[in-house]
């Protein structure tokens, strides 16, 4: 209760329950992972009712990602509300504790629901809407009874430095993604080899932006992507710093003698040089901002030399597709003219 008194005004005007989805960015031992708590107001029960389960989808320590066997709720199959599910995305093998994640965020969300009087707005006409009592103790609270899952078949980092960067396009690539819903005995699948393409079939159907092949698996992007994200966002903070500082001179060309704003004429020699000197320092700032701008927008627009969006990867990734089906269907198409002429010589 401690922990979560440092953090609880954060969410204070917020009803965490009412959301979709909640991206929730961890940081521990000088390392970036990613956990996204689906549906968190899910599969809440009236007072008094049975509460949904969801069994094995941890393993003992609570960082197997296995197939959960789910009661109740839509996550379970057959249920009104969609079951709460804490998803674990980490770039890393062998990075946090899955477990410790889960177990800190299950009393985290008990915390919120309680602090809402165990009764979230949101979800009080969500259930009245399926026909149930609205009536919740602060028991009933989804978060104890969420699926949790880590996800162990997703885009690796290849150094040491780059999970942030992973972190950033998992939540960026999900987003567009944007589900409609996540069932976790789909998601769960993810993790076992023999149901694999089967769940990310199931998936896509769940998708917003259907476009996207091998979401939330090591298809969904290549890892050489996400470390060009970097000097990405190095172009927007110079571009943002140019465009600022250029509005705050209020000046034409960045190399004009006779631009920005100079002070009036009754001042010292000293304090006029000093004025001087700080605008010949701020013009060889702005054009050394404007170089590294201009440097970064002359880089091809390519896959593996600047970042791609996840709209722009899935295009990319498409084209590859289309290209590899029309090279196999070549390949295919000359052995069977080989073998036709194989057999015309022999007959």
């Amino acid at each position: 209760e401690a922990r979560h008194a440092s953090v609880r005004k954060w969410t204070k005007n917020v009803d965490l329950f009412a959301k979709d989805f909640v991206l929730i960015p961890i940081h521990e031992a000088l390392h970036w992972s990613l956990v996204i708590i689906a549906h968190p107001g899910g599969g809440a029960r009236p007072a008094g009712s049975q509460a949904g389960v969801s069994a094995g989808s941890e393993g003992s320590d609570g960082e197997e990602g296995g197939a959960p066997e789910s009661v109740g709720g839509s996550g379970g199959g057959g249920g009104d509300l969609a079951q709460p599910l804490l998803l674990h995305l980490d770039s890393m093998e062998g990075g946090h504790n899955a477990g410790e994640i889960f177990c800190a965020l299950r009393w985290y969300l008990q915390l919120e629901w309680e602090r809402s009087g165990g009764v979230p707005g949101t979800v009080a006409a969500a259930a009245r809407a399926a026909g149930a009592a609205p009536d919740f103790t602060v028991r009933s609270g989804p978060g104890q009874h969420a699926t949790a899952l880590r996800l162990t078949a997703l885009p690796k980092q290849e150094n040491h430095y780059d999970c942030g960067l992973f972190l950033l396009s998992f939540a960026e690539f999900f987003c567009h993604a944007a589900p409609v819903t996540l069932l976790a005995d789909v998601v769960a699948g993810l993790n076992i080899p023999g149901r694999a393409k089967q769940a990310q079939e199931t998936l896509k159907t769940f998708l917003s932006n259907p476009e996207h092949e091998g979401f939330l698996s090591r298809r969904w992007f290549c890892p050489a992507n996400a470390g060009l994200l970097r000097e990405h966002l190095k172009h927007l903070i110079y571009n943002q710093m140019l465009q600022s500082n250029l509005e705050a001179l209020g000046q034409g060309p960045i190399g004009d003698d006779g631009g920005g704003k100079r002070g009036g004429g009754g001042g010292s020699g000293m304090a006029a040089a000093a004025e001087g000197a700080a605008e010949t320092a701020g013009r060889s700032s702005l054009l050394e901002l404007q170089r590294r701008v201009a440097e970064f927008d002359t880089t091809p627009h390519e896959p593996y030399v600047r970042y791609l969006p996840p709209r722009e990867y899935a295009a990319f990734r498409a084209a590859i597709d289309e290209r590899l089906a029309e090279e196999e269907a070549s390949t295919a198409a000359r052995r069977r003219a080989a073998e036709q002429r194989r057999r015309s010589s022999a007959a």
